[in-house]
C-alpha cells in the first residue's frame, strides 16, 4: 500500500510515502556523535570493525542502513543515535557491537534532499502530516531507513502500533 501526498514549501518539496518496512536482521552501535559531518567517519569504521570479525556477513540486497535518533527531539550537536546495517544473517554481539532482529513495520517515508541543516523541516513536515492525516506515531524516537521515517499506526483503524 503507497499513498502519495505533496506540499510545496519555502526551502523545499516533500513527498510524503506510506510503507511496509520488511522485518530484516541488522548489526547496530549505540553511540554519541560530535555532529551529523561525523558520520561520514564513524559508520565506515563500524563497518570495517564488522568486515574483520565476520568477513563471512554480507549486507543485504539492496543495501539497507538506517540510524535511530534516541533523544526524541531534533538535535545539532552531541546526538544520541544508533547505527543499523541489515545483514544476512545474525552472529554473535562482540565490543559495542549488537545483531538483532527488527520487526516489519509501518512507517511514512519523507525524502529530505540537502544539507542535514534543513533535517530539521523535513521531521517539522513529517509530524504535520501524521497529525493532519489522521495518523499518530507509535514509537516516540525518529528513525532514518536511509532517509527520515517515522514509525505511526492509524488511529481509529484496526493497524496495530508500529513498536
Amino acid at each position: 500500500m503507497i499513498k502519495e501526498v505533496s506540499e510545496c514549501t519555502v526551502s523545499a518539496i516533500f513527498q510524503t510515502i506510506i510503507k511496509e518496512l520488511p522485518e530484516c536482521i541488522v548489526y547496530s552501535k549505540r553511540m554519541t556523535v560530535p555532529n551529523y559531518d561525523s558520520y561520514f567517519e564513524l559508520i565506515p569504521a563500524i563497518g570495517k570493525a564488522v568486515s574483520e570479525k565476520y568477513p563471512d556477513l554480507k549486507c543485504i540486497v539492496p543495501e539497507y542502513c538506517f540510524i535511530i535518533y534516541l533523544d526524541n527531539e531534533y538535535k545539532e550537536k552531541d546526538i544520541h543515535v544508533e547505527y543499523c546495517e541489515a545483514i544476512d544473517k545474525m552472529k554473535d554481539d562482540f565490543e559495542d557491537v549488537k545483531f538483532k532482529k527488527m520487526e516489519k513495520v509501518t512507517a511514512i517515508s519523507v525524502m529530505h534532499k540537502g544539507a542535514y541543516a534543513g533535517l530539521a523541516h523535513a521531521y517539522a513536515y513529517a509530524f504535520k502530516w501524521i497529525d493532519e492525516n489522521g495518523y499518530a506515531v507509535a514509537d516516540s524516537r525518529p528513525k532514518v531507513r536511509p532517509y527520515a521515517l517515522i514509525m505511526l499506526y492509524r488511529r481509529g483503524d484496526l493497524w496495530s502500533p508500529a513498536v
